[in-house]
């Protein structure tokens, strides 16, 4: 019985094909790594309700979190072309993976760096931007595909200088 755990057990991470290091990741992938995001915790009760806490750029500048942004800030704005305006998706395979929250720190990190940024959340399922952001969903971008409004009468400035939003807006039954 104990050999056939063993065996299982070496057969399981044998077959196991998931990158789970910053090196495995590098010696798999031919492109460059800008940067990784630590797991962090939302800021602490209280905070300043303008932006949801799961934001660290804005609620703690100063931590490892915001400081991983810049990192990735940094090498985004030293690959893009000066003067040309750039589009970047974030996107994973699984829900729950954190593709709004680092979207929207990215966001505040190029927005507080002088550059003007449109955030647009197009996860028209779950959508949670208007809730980073701390904005009603009530127009978005489902209303600029249905072309009932253009994409600048959907973007909406916050309360940092940069910084627009288009949330996902009133979601079809079958996005």
């Amino acid at each position: 019985g104990i050999v056939l755990v063993f065996a299982l057990a070496y057969l399981r991470e044998w077959s196991d094909t998931r990158l789970k290091t910053m090196d495995e990741l590098r010696a798999n992938l031919d492109c460059p790594i800008l940067g990784e995001v630590p797991h962090f915790a939302g800021a602490p009760a209280g905070a300043d309700a303008r932006f949801d806490s799961r934001l660290c750029y804005y609620h703690r500048p100063a931590s490892r979190e915001a400081e991983a942004y810049r990192t990735i800030r940094a090498g985004l704005l030293h690959m893009g072309t000066p003067g040309r305006g750039q589009v970047l998706q974030i996107s994973s395979p699984e829900p729950g993976d954190g593709k709004s929250v680092s979207a929207a720190n990215l966001a505040l990190a190029i927005a507080q760096s002088g550059k003007k940024v449109l955030l647009v959340d197009a996860d028209l399922r779950r959508p949670t931007i208007h809730e980073l952001c701390r904005m009603p969903q009530d127009i978005g971008l489902a209303d600029v595909l249905r072309g009932e409004i253009d994409w600048q009468t959907a973007a909406r400035a916050t309360q940092i200088d940069g910084l627009s939003v288009i949330t996902a807006g009133a979601c079809p039954e079958n996005p």
